[in-house]
């Protein structure tokens, strides 16, 4: 460590002979740019996950309107797509006209479709709006919306009785960013909130996939940002809230301002 920076140093030995005759260490290189390059990867990973669901669900787009046209029902195919075309285009406009931000509202709009297909109705608050950010704070919001959404998701599957639903609000002033996850999913047990944010804790099987990562991510983040996040749970809905401390950018010439 030096002037309060960590860098990592790789050090191979050099063998002669049997003989140690000295280390090969690699040049420096800064902790925090692997950080950065580590999040920017697991943002790569799930923005290819979005699109993975988006793909599945056309093909079942696809499918429905084959089976129409196969079955000569021309008027239903046309009025169903002209339905798909019409919900599309109404979220778009609508997280359009409030969410600014391109990563934040590309998004939602995958996450509905995700969700979707685990029939979970997903919404977004009428309250919510969102100016654009500063790219690497971009990286953080979506990376904290993306966790609380997946794990909302998974909760509100587990629904006993009625609709499954998961709703997400944001909300900023000056340089604070809110981000409110509700879910229809059962309160969780005592046992499991107090390690619910803990790094490698998960009450799913492995068979789902890896876990136990995303609310200890979300965690660090919000307070890396100066912000934090908890959670309250009941009978009827569990809701995460998120705040962190994000720079935003002008709508001029993509200027980078905060209101600190």
């Amino acid at each position: 460590m030096r002037k309060g920076r960590v860098t990592v140093l790789n050090r191979i030995r050099v063998n002669r002979g049997g003989q140690n005759i000295g280390s090969l260490v690699t040049p420096k290189r800064d902790t925090a740019e692997l950080v950065q390059l580590e999040r920017e990867l697991k943002s790569l990973r799930r923005s290819n996950s979005f699109l993975r669901a988006q793909v599945h669900e056309f093909n079942n787009q696809l499918h429905a309107i084959s089976g129409m046209l196969q079955m000569g029902r021309h008027g239903e195919a046309i009025r169903y797509i002209r339905s798909l075309n019409k919900q599309d285009r109404l979220l778009e406009e609508d997280l359009g006209a409030r969410v600014h931000d391109s990563c934040v509202s590309g998004l939602l709009i995958a996450k509905s479709s995700f969700a979707a297909q685990q029939h979970v109705v997903l919404s977004v608050a009428e309250s919510t709006v969102l100016d654009p950010l500063d790219p690497t704070a971009a990286i953080d919001v979506v990376t904290v919306i993306g966790n609380l959404v997946d794990n909302a998701v998974d909760a509100a599957q587990d629904s006993r009785g009625g609709s499954a639903w998961v709703e997400v609000g944001i909300r900023q002033d000056g340089s604070k960013v809110t981000i409110v996850v509700r879910n229809s999913g059962s309160r969780i047990p005592l046992e499991c909130a107090q390690n619910i944010f803990r790094n490698g804790y998960t009450t799913k099987s492995a068979e789902k996939g890896e876990r136990g990562i995303g609310l200890a991510l979300t965690r660090a983040i919000c307070e890396r940002r100066g912000g934090e996040v908890a959670f309250t749970t009941s009978s009827n809905e569990t809701v995460f809230r998120a705040v962190l401390n994000v720079v935003f950018l002008s709508k001029k010439q993509g200027e980078v301002f905060s209101s600190d």
